[in-house]
């Protein structure tokens, strides 16, 4: 699970409903002094640079200057008109301050702009950091942007969320090493699809709100996990009885917190903790990909009843390619052999729910070479899948991102490992 402490977002499109205020004073200028009408999608062509970047651009007219001008002098006069306060949006804002979220703006829009519809929403003082297109030298989807936000607000990129409407969004966001999220929650935005994919989307403010309380709980958890890992390397090397008394207590302690918000009886969890010695380091899950031509094989788990890549965490005295062949076999029935490494992951980086420990995911390509399908002790179901139709998946072991770039090492056989 990552934990978030900066959210960056685009504007237009995606703080505030600004597309129809922008149409309508491109179309003013380019009637005015090119004589030719323009539309929204002609228009948003063109968008990437600021305002008057794309007059520059685009205007064939010598008098640019005034053209400039007169694009902001119709975005003034008719912005009331346009544009209206969102009190969902406002009230996400809101929430995100409350909680001591750092909040940023990376936008193609100019500072002039901007600023216009930043005060006439109300939003000028909810931001810690501002970026707009007058303060960079390459656009989106350059990163440059979300990079410069990013320094400015002091976090890594592990920390950070940035949030927008249109491919070039996600794509500086990806570039920049961020979680992404693609948002269609107002009626005007910049791409109807996502060509390029965002780490998760939301349709409506409802559910991203949902999101945000879903991850402020998991907060618990990861003091948690800290908890048991200090504990944990204290009782390790620690000599003194006193000190091993206190480290027994955050065990219990961390224990507390688990069970609170887990929903697993404190017991089992001590139980578990109690079996970990040694300094505390992440745990290894090995999943396998296997193909049927342009499918892939997933099998039903008996404790959810979701699907999954078959894998699990590795056991001592194996490899992980051993691994991987022992649990293929167990849950499918299939004989594979391992035949290229595609992914080591860390959960922290990648939308998994809560789980008691930290863990690395590796994910290895492997090639059936016998056996046959045979539901296992812990599966009891085994099928080949299309990217398209995807079942319901099992996200504590693979999420649908990591099911997606599955499919595209498939699709590109030259494609390098990833990492992290």
């Amino acid at each position: 699970m990552f934990y978030i402490k900066a959210y960056i977002f685009d504007f237009d499109g995606t703080l505030a409903n600004t597309l129809p205020i922008c149409f309508e004073a491109f179309q003013a200028v380019f009637h005015k002094f090119d004589g030719k009408y323009v539309t929204p999608d002609e228009i948003k062509a063109m968008f990437g640079p600021s305002e008057t970047g794309i007059i520059k651009q685009n205007l064939r007219s010598i008098k640019q200057k005034e053209a400039i001008e007169f694009y902001y002098k119709i975005y003034e006069e008719k912005h009331a008109q346009f544009v209206q306060s969102n009190e969902e949006i406002m009230n996400v804002l809101h929430r995100l301050k409350k909680k001591g979220m750092k909040l940023g703006i990376v936008t193609g829009k100019g500072k002039r702009s901007l600023n216009l519809s930043l005060d006439a929403l109300q939003m000028t003082t909810l931001f810690d950091v501002i970026i707009t297109g007058d303060d960079v030298l390459h656009p989106k989807p350059h990163p440059e942007g979300v990079i410069k936000a990013l320094t400015l607000l002091g976090v890594q990129e592990s920390d950070a969320v940035f949030i927008g409407d249109s491919d070039a969004d996600i794509e500086a966001g990806n570039r920049a090493n961020v979680h992404t999220v693609g948002v269609h929650w107002l009626p005007e935005y910049h791409s109807e699809k996502f060509t390029c994919k965002p780490n998760s989307y939301f349709a409506n403010v409802s559910d991203f709100i949902t999101s945000l309380e879903e991850k402020t709980s998991y907060k618990w958890l990861e003091w948690a996990k800290r908890i048991q890992a200090l504990s944990q390397s204290g009782l390790a090397f620690s000599k003194d009885a006193f000190d091993i008394e206190r480290y027994e207590e955050l065990r219990n302690i961390s224990a507390e917190i688990m069970a609170e918000h887990t929903g697993i009886k404190m017991e089992k969890i001590k139980t578990l903790f109690a079996k970990e010695q040694g300094y505390h380091t992440p745990k290894v899950d090995v999943r396998g990909v296997v193909w049927m031509e342009d499918k892939i094989l997933m099998v039903k788990e008996k404790i959810d009843n979701k699907w999954a890549l078959p894998g699990g965490f590795c056991d001592i005295e194996h490899s992980p390619s051993e691994n991987i062949v022992k649990e293929i076999k167990e849950e499918s029935g299939f004989d594979v052999v391992p035949t290229k490494l595609l992914a080591i992951l860390d959960m922290n980086k990648h939308p998994h729910p809560p789980q008691p420990y930290h863990y690395y995911k590796i994910f290895i390509e492997c090639e059936i070479i016998g056996g046959f399908a045979e539901i296992g002790i812990e599966t009891n179901d085994i099928r080949f899948f299309s990217e398209e139709q995807l079942p319901e998946l099992s996200t504590g072991r693979n999420t649908a991102s990591q099911i997606k770039m599955a499919f595209q090492f498939l699709k590109d056989r030259k494609k390098e490992a990833i990492f992290d």
